[in-house]
C-alpha cells in the first residue's frame, strides 16, 4: 500500500495553479486502482489548510466525504483497546475539527509514526520526500518519482 502525503491532496484541492499541479494530477489518475491510504492526520492537515479557503459547510463536507473521494484508507494510530480509539475519534479529532472551523492548521508530526505503525504500507509519497528520506524504513517518493518507477514496470 502507498501513502500519500497531504501536500499532494492539497494541490489538487487547493493549488491548480502550482507549477507540479499537472503530475499531481497524473499521479492521482495513476493509483486510481491502486491500494492506497493516508493517515487521519493527513486528512485533517489538509482541512486545517482547507479552511482558510473553504466555507464551513465544504470544509465539514471535504472531511466526511475525504475517504471515498479520494479511494483511500484513512490510517488511525493503532491502540491496544477499542475504548482508546473511541476517545481518540470523539476528543481529538472532534476537537480538532472544531479548531479547523476557525481557520487553525494542523501539525503533521504523527503521520510518519502512523505510517510506519501499518505493515501494509511500504511506500510513502510526499512533494517533500528529501524530508523524509533516511528516517524510515518506507520508501520514500515524490509523485513524479512514482510515476516515473510505474512507467518502467510497464
Amino acid at each position: 500500500m502507498i501513502l500519500i502525503d497531504s501536500d499532494v491532496y492539497a494541490i489538487d484541492i487547493m493549488y491548480p495553479r502550482d507549477l507540479r499541479y499537472a503530475s499531481n494530477s497524473d499521479f492521482l489518475v495513476s493509483v486510481a486502482d491502486e491500494s492506497k491510504g493516508t493517515t487521519i492526520f493527513n486528512v485533517l492537515e489538509i482541512c486545517g489548510k482547507a479552511s482558510f479557503v473553504l466555507p464551513r459547510d465544504e470544509l465539514l463536507k471535504l472531511y466526511r466525504s475525504f475517504a471515498r473521494d479520494y479511494a483511500v484508507v484513512v490510517l488511525w494510530p493503532k491502540t491496544d483497546a477499542m475504548k482508546a480509539a473511541d476517545f481518540l475519534a470523539q476528543r481529538v479529532v472532534a476537537r480538532s475539527v472544531a479548531k479547523m472551523m476557525n481557520r487553525m492548521a494542523f501539525l503533521d508530526a504523527l503521520i510518519l509514526c502512523v505510517a510506519e505503525e501499518h505493515p501494509e504500507v511500504d511506500t510513502f509519497i510526499t512533494w517533500n520526500a528529501r524530508h523524509f528520506q533516511g528516517k524510515t524504513s518506507l520508501l520514500v517518493q515524490t509523485p513524479r518519482e512514482y510515476l516515473e518507477w510505474l512507467t518502467h514496470l510497464v
